[in-house]
Formats: C-alpha cells, sequence, structure tokens
C-alpha cells in the first residue's frame, strides 16, 4: 500500500502521518524513515523497498523529498511500481509539491492520496476551534475570529499560540487584548496604538503608521487588527477587504486611506 501526502500545510500533514504510524506502532509494526535529498540515502530506500518485495515483512517505511531523488530517482520509480501491488508494507510519500511528470503514477489508484494546502474560510475556522477545544483553550466570538484573521491559513503559527494559551488562560475566555499580546505584537502596545489610527489629527494618523510599518508588522495583519478595534467602521474595511482580494489594491493602500480620511 502506497499513501502520498502532500501540500504546504506542514502541521497537518505531519499530524496525519503521526496518525499512520500511531495505529501501525499499535500492531507492533516498526517504521523506517527515509530522508531523500541530493540522492542521499537512495540506497538504502531501494534496499528497504526490494527487502519487502522478498520477504513481504509488515510495516511502514515513510519516504520524505522522493522527487530530489537525484540519478537513481528512475530505480526508485520501478521498485516503488512493484511495491504498490503489494499490501503488506505500507510506503507513506511525503511531499510539499504534486507529484512531477516522472511520478505521475502516484497519482492514480491504488495509491491513496491525501492533500493539505493552507485552509482557507469556514474550514480554517473550524480547524481553529477543535484545536483550542482539544487544549481547554476558549474564546470569545469576536477573538476567535480575530486569531484566524491573523494567522489565516498558518496552522503552526495557531497551534502555538494555542499551546501557549492553554497555559495562561485557566479556562477565563481570551478576548481581542489577548489575541493581540499574546501573538507577538506585546512589544510595540500594537493594540494601544491602533486606536490613535483615527485621531482627529492627521499627523498622528502617519505617526501611528510609521511606527507600525517601522516595526514590520504585515499590513494584512494591521488591516485585520485595525477592523477589531474599529468596529464601527467594518463596513469600510469589508469594502477594501474585497478590493485587496480582487488584486485592485494592497492592503498597505487601505491602511493609507483609512489614515486620511
Amino acid at each position: 500500500m502506497v499513501k502520498l501526502l502532500y501540500g504546504t500545510d506542514s502541521y497537518r500533514r505531519g499530524a496525519r502521518l503521526r496518525e499512520i504510524v500511531l495505529e501501525r506502532t499499535k500492531k507492533g509494526e516498526r517504521t523506517e524513515r527515509i530522508f531523500l535529498e541530493k540522492g542521499e540515502d537512495v540506497e538504502r530506500a531501494l534496499q528497504l523497498l526490494r527487502h519487502v518485495s522478498l520477504f513481504g515483512e509488515s510495516s511502514v517505511m515513510v519516504v520524505e523529498n522522493l522527487f530530489e531523488a537525484g540519478e537513481k530517482f528512475s530505480d526508485l520509480r520501478l521498485v516503488l511500481k512493484d511495491t504498490i501491488k503489494y499490501s503488506n508494507k505500507e510506503v507513506v510519500i511525503i511531499e510539499e509539491s504534486k507529484p512531477t511528470k516522472e511520478w505521475a503514477f502516484l497519482t492514480k489508484k491504488p495509491v491513496e492520496i491525501e492533500e493539505f494546502s493552507p485552509l482557507q474560510g469556514a474550514e480554517w475556522m473550524h480547524f481553529i476551534k477543535k484545536e483550542a477545544e482539544r487544549r481547554g483553550v476558549v474564546f470569545v466570538p469576536t477573538a476567535l475570529k480575530l486569531l484566524g484573521s491573523l494567522y489565516e491559513g498558518d496552522s503552526w503559527r495557531v497551534v502555538t499560540f494555542l499551546e501557549k494559551a492553554q497555559f495562561y488562560s485557566s479556562g477565563k475566555p481570551l478576548t481581542e487584548e489577548d489575541v493581540v499580546e499574546e501573538g507577538g505584537t506585546k512589544e510595540i502596545n500594537l493594540w494601544y496604538l491602533l486606536s490613535d489610527l483615527r485621531s482627529p489629527s492627521l499627523s498622528k494618523r502617519f505617526e501611528v503608521l510609521e511606527k507600525i510599518f517601522f516595526a514590520q508588522e504585515p499590513a494584512a495583519k494591521i488591516f485585520h487588527l485595525a477592523a477589531a478595534r474599529h468596529k464601527k467602521e467594518l463596513p469600510f474595511f469589508a469594502r477594501y477587504d474585497v478590493a485587496v482580494k480582487s488584486g485592485k489594491i494592497d492592503y498597505e493602500e487601505a491602511l493609507l486611506d483609512l489614515a486620511t480620511r
């Protein structure tokens, strides 16, 4: 049996791999892990795969960077094609990208394929809620939405935030301010600084933008934080968010318009 786990969301991809390995470990089976990069460990991979064909031992073999196997990739292709015919050995292939033309046979049955692209929209929020529940971390609704906006699609950063949050939240719902302060922006008091983005003074608003950009905070992150900080102007932010995502402007321009209007 051959499984292909691919995609740039390495957290979710890795979590799925751990599930597979744990399931086989509970059955008393061993795991062999091969990292193929610039031709390294190719011989070992070939030996293990051929060993399966000869002896049929039940185990799981994890192969990473297969598409970077170098000059001996043709041998690996041939052996893998044979391995697909055997069900006693589970070969799990880990990659960031889809198979190249040379490895197109890995996209066809009986190979099992699972894709792990960055999540968006409702799927992304569902992922955050599920991970938060696992750790006993609770949010007020607006704070959960803010967390999703700040780290959209970045599962590693969200999980890192939740890992920290489970130790200090003590079951108390986290607020938007908690999300900002514990999310790595505490050093410039960003949550409070954004309140001056709507100051009556134009020079003050420009000063705030200058401080924010000097701190090298991503414009998309600032935009979503500003939207959460100034809820009365959500229609404005919604219009600009659509304009940015359609490619008409960028977040820097949207923030500049906010500061000057």
